[in-house]
């Protein structure tokens, strides 16, 4: 998948917005599946990145976390924990199958980052630092 095009996605986030790759030509995109909201695993990955989005920000970098999940769902996890990016609605997990990140009816725990050209530069399973995802948008 590495130095292949991204595929494309719309996908609806918690407060209601859609969120397109098209509308992020040019900047780098860091996209986290993760399995479930408010479970520990998910909770510790995802405030390591809210604790770290200045530094996403000034890389020029938007993240979006991905799962399964409904919009309420997402929302009252963002709310709850204060995250700074869109949690991506992906309910029949088409997108999770296109960036491999599919594992039965979850997400297998996947970052992938997309880079200014719209290919795939960094995908990993697992929780990598991210200080390794940061390095793969610079």
């Amino acid at each position: 998948m590495i130095g292949k095009p991204a595929p494309g996605f719309a996908l609806t986030a918690g407060d209601g917005k859609t969120y397109n790759l098209q509308d992020c030509a040019g900047k780098p995109v860091v996209l986290v599946f993760y399995p479930m909201d408010n479970t520990p695993g998910c909770n510790k990955q995802l405030s390591a990145l809210r604790d770290d989005k200045d530094k996403f920000d000034q890389a020029g970098a938007l993240i979006f976390g991905v799962n399964p999940a409904g919009q309420e769902s997402h929302q009252k996890f963002c709310d709850g924990f204060g995250f700074r990016f869109p949690l991506l609605s992906d309910p029949e997990m088409k997108v999770a199958q296109a960036y491999g990140a599919a594992r039965g009816t979850y997400n297998r725990r996947t970052v992938v980052v997309i880079g200014r050209d719209g290919l795939v530069k960094f995908h990993r399973y697992g929780m990598p630092t991210d200080d390794e995802i940061l390095e793969a948008v610079r």
